[in-house]
């Protein structure tokens, strides 16, 4: 009973038009408190998960196994999603959250969301506006095995190296002076980057540089010498088909599975 017409692609590209917007393409881990009393057993069972997720846990795996929205079997993958669509409460934790980062447990009136943002887009009056990174890195790698001291001798080059470079132009001189790798990696695109990483390149402002990341395979530090916003037009009627009718399936998705929740309490305070 879900479809999209016309009109209503229509009235989702004129909105972009007239007032362009920000949309989060959002993944979630929902455990369901119906009932008030249940919400302690919610917030430890979420606060689990957290820590398992910094224990280096994936998002998907945990979503699959443990997550009670409608989204868990595709690992709580939401799709795009624009700020006025999610509840407040989560809109708000999620506005200024680094692409790549989780929420801190997000409470709501039937339970705890955490949320994964997986990537941001802006939209301006001529369409999709996309930030591209121009980043140089500096890299000493070791064995992973390796003694403690090997590991601790890379990471205190690295720290002198990084010391050293203070502009992009450095880079090279700085890696043979240091014996590291030098590696332009041209204009990206921050999700292109390893999640993990996203943060620290997202907080620079161009001649900035990162402090010194340990790896599991070696140290490494990033410049960036540019970024640039890219405008890539308005999507085409099909992408935004595709957005509309993930949004409304998600939607009543989530209409269906709280008026289970709620039937289910219902019944059982008629039994009891």
């Amino acid at each position: 009973s879900v479809q999209v017409d016309e009109s209503d692609i229509d009235l989702y590209l004129e909105d972009l038009r007239q007032k362009g917007g920000t949309e989060y393409l959002l993944a979630e881990i929902f455990i369901a408190a119906p009932r008030p009393q249940d919400l302690p057993v919610a917030k430890a069972t979420v606060d689990d998960l957290l820590q398992q997720l910094v224990r280096g846990g994936q998002f998907p795996t945990l979503a699959r196994q443990y997550s009670q929205a409608p989204t868990a079997g595709a690992g709580g993958d939401m799709g795009w999603l624009e700020a006025d669509q999610l509840d407040p409460r989560i809109a708000q934790a999620v506005s200024a959250l680094p692409i790549g980062q989780v929420t801190r447990p997000v409470e709501v009136d039937d339970g705890y969301y955490i949320l994964a943002l997986r990537d941001r887009r802006h939209f301006g009056a001529e369409g999709q506006e996309e930030t591209v990174y121009d980043i140089r890195r500096l890299y000493i790698g070791f064995n992973p095995r390796a003694a403690n001291a090997t590991k601790v001798a890379a990471l205190r080059k690295m720290q002198a190296a990084e010391k050293a470079l203070g502009s992009c132009s450095d880079v090279e001189p700085v890696a043979a002076r240091f014996g590291a790798q030098a590696n332009d990696m041209g204009e990206v695109r921050l999700a292109a980057l390893p999640g993990p990483l996203q943060p620290f390149i997202e907080a620079l402002q161009p001649g900035q540089k990162t402090e010194v990341l340990p790896l599991t395979d070696g140290v490494l530090v990033m410049m960036l010498c540019d970024k640039r916003v890219n405008t890539l037009g308005l999507p085409d009627r099909e992408q935004v088909r595709e957005t509309l009718l993930n949004r409304r399936l998600g939607q009543e998705a989530r209409r269906y599975l709280r008026d289970l929740r709620q039937n289910a309490m219902i019944e059982t305070l008629v039994q009891g």
